[in-house]
C-alpha cells in the first residue's frame, strides 16, 4: 500500500461542512457572469486549493505524470477523458463538481445514455460513489476495470501500490 504519511486523506462529502450555496460550492461564486467565464483550469485549481492538494500530490494520487498534469492544469492541453474521470475519483469530487468539469470540457459523463458497456458502468459507479464512500477509490476502480480486461483509467493499481 502507498505510505499513508505521504498520501493525503481526502475527506468524503459527509465529512465536510455543508456548502452555503450550490453556486459558490461548484463555481466559486454566485455571480452569473463569473460563472460563465469559469474554465477547467480555474475550477480544478479551486477544488485542489480547497482540499490542500498540490500538483505533485495530484500526480501521486492519480498516477498521471506531473508534467502531463501541468499542461492540463495550465490550460495548454485539454485533459483526456479517462484522466478526467481518474482525477474526479481520486479527489472524491461531488457529482455536481464532476458534472461542471465535464461540461466545461464538453465531455459526456460515462453511461449518461448507454449502460451497455461494463467498463463505462464501472467508471460511472465510482464517479457516483467516490464522494460518499471511502471504498470508491481510483485504485479500486482501476482494479475492477483490469479484472474485466478493460483498460484502467491510469496505471495506479493495487499491484503497483504493493510493489512500492
Amino acid at each position: 500500500m502507498m505510505n499513508d504519511l505521504h498520501t493525503p486523506q481526502i475527506p468524503l462529502f459527509s465529512e465536510l461542512e455543508e456548502p452555503q450555496s450550490y453556486e459558490v460550492y461548484v463555481y466559486g461564486t454566485d455571480d452569473l457572469i463569473e460563472q460563465h467565464t469559469d474554465s477547467f483550469s480555474l475550477a480544478i485549481g479551486r477544488y485542489l486549493g480547497e482540499i490542500g492538494i498540490s500538483q505533485n500530490m495530484l500526480s501521486k494520487v492519480t498516477g498521471i505524470a506531473s508534467s502531463t498534469l501541468s499542461r492540463y492544469l495550465s490550460g495548454k492541453r485539454k485533459i483526456r477523458y479517462d484522466y478526467l474521470c481518474a482525477v474526479c475519483i481520486a479527489l472524491r469530487l461531488h457529482p455536481c463538481r464532476q458534472r461542471h468539469l465535464f461540461s466545461l470540457l464538453l465531455y459526456e459523463m460515462p453511461c449518461e445514455c448507454d449502460f451497455s458497456q461494463s467498463d463505462k458502468y464501472i467508471i460511472r459507479a465510482y464517479l457516483d460513489g467516490c464522494a460518499f464512500d471511502k471504498r470508491y477509490t481510483l485504485t479500486a476502480c482501476n482494479d475492477q476495470l483490469t479484472a474485466i480486461h478493460a483498460k484502467p483509467l491510469t496505471n495506479l493499481t493495487s499491484a503497483k501500490e504493493d510493489g512500492e
